[in-house]
């Protein structure tokens, strides 16, 4: 999920703040920096990356006397990793393992290539170097669909979902949700080439999308070219003054009418300002790539998945706890997956309410022993 994420932003060039402009030399005002340095809001650290990738933003930093980042343009070659123009001695890390898995590998080396391939920006890189045109646009209004190998990560453009006919069951997994003719747009369509990447069905994937859902339309949806973005919601609860914030939509909590719903970026901002945060295993825990340092994690039940989000935790440098009384949680039963059949993901949990508090606790020592949590009270030795 973490490359997900990552790779989301990778397949898309989104300006950080909603713009990306730099002043031409007719707008130019004398004493007036040429690019509005403040919107890229990025550690300091992560600016010789950014200007790495954008050169034109680089190059009026060069000329421009206002520029505050005219020191990092002795490191232009500083990349992510994920760019074709990366040279692996400029790269931003390199993954150092201590042992192997002889499961897996035999050495430390192909391990760390392994690690670099799986779980860092080496996996960004190849799913880039996979991309391929799917539906092709023959004109700037038209709809677009680019993407990697079985259709693991797509980057569509004008495409429509049609949401007015869903079918309503009492199944709480189904993988067809969208249906022939729900997904439509005005592109050059290569229906073989989309048939040929569906040989990888995921049992969590709620809808694929074979030649039959996605409908070509006769004419472009947009005609002059312009589109707007249609953002979907979803209810995430949150509590506030001990800063612990629950991943709702993972507990199982239906929509309820008088519940938040919070954009990204509001998310984003909760999570930065959480001291403690608790869910159940799913997807929604990736948010803790955006805790702050001092931070816990407490995945109330990982399902039997035990090294997924204990291992992101770890590579964000967060605290991990989870449940570790078997006795103390209850299932309500062995899990119904449509396909899969009995599985521990797909059921609901019931959990001793002291034990939860005892994690719940621990969690809150962590938090205040450490030494970056910024809310310790200053005793006055004297």
């Amino acid at each position: 999920m973490l490359m997900l994420l990552v790779f989301g932003v990778l397949l898309h060039e989104v300006p950080l703040s909603g713009q990306d402009e730099v002043y031409s030399e007719a707008d130019r005002v004398p004493g007036k920096a040429l690019y509005d340095y403040s919107s890229l809001r990025l550690p300091e650290k992560h600016i010789p990356f950014f200007l790495h990738n954008n050169r034109h933003i680089a190059s009026v930093c060069r000329e421009d006397s206002h520029c505050p980042y005219k020191k990092h343009l002795e490191n232009l070659n500083y990349c992510w990793g994920y760019e074709k123009s990366c040279k692996p001695e400029f790269r931003f890390g390199y993954p150092v393992c201590s042992y192997v898995d002889l499961g897996w590998t035999d050495t430390l080396e192909s391990a760390e290539d392994m690690f670099w391939k799986q779980a860092d920006f080496g996996y960004a890189r190849e799913r880039l170097e996979e991309m391929r045109v799917l539906c092709e646009p023959e004109r700037p209004s038209d709809s677009s669909l680019v993407c990697s190998r079985h259709l693991q990560y797509c980057r569509a453009t004008g495409l429509y979902l049609d949401l007015r006919n869903i079918k309503r069951t009492h199944d709480r997994f189904k993988e067809d949700f969208l249906r022939d003719g729900e997904v439509g747009g005005h592109c050059k369509l290569d229906s073989r080439a989309l048939a040929s990447e569906g040989q990888r069905k995921s049992p969590l994937q709620s809808c694929y999308l074979r030649s039959g859902v996605l409908q070509l339309a006769p004419q472009p949806l947009v005609p002059n070219g312009s589109l707007k973005n249609v953002i979907m919601n979803w209810p995430l609860g949150f509590t506030t003054g001990i800063q612990v914030w629950w991943t709702a939509s993972l507990l199982d909590f239906g929509p309820q009418s008088g519940e938040i719903e919070l954009g990204f970026l509001d998310q984003l901002r909760i999570t930065h300002n959480s001291d403690i945060f608790i869910g159940m295993h799913g997807a929604g825990l990736t948010h803790l790539l955006f805790l702050p340092d001092w931070a816990a994690v407490f995945e109330l039940y990982n399902c039997e998945d035990e090294r997924c989000y204990l291992d992101l935790a770890r590579l964000r440098g967060v605290y991990y706890v989870t449940w570790r009384k078997p006795s103390k949680v209850f299932p309500q039963d062995k899990g119904h997956h449509p396909t899969l059949g009995e599985h521990p993901k797909f059921t609901n949990y019931s959990f001793d309410v002291e034990e939860f508090m005892y994690l719940v606790l621990q969690a809150a020592e962590h938090v205040l022993r450490h030494p970056q949590w910024p809310f310790k009270n200053k005793h006055d030795e004297l």
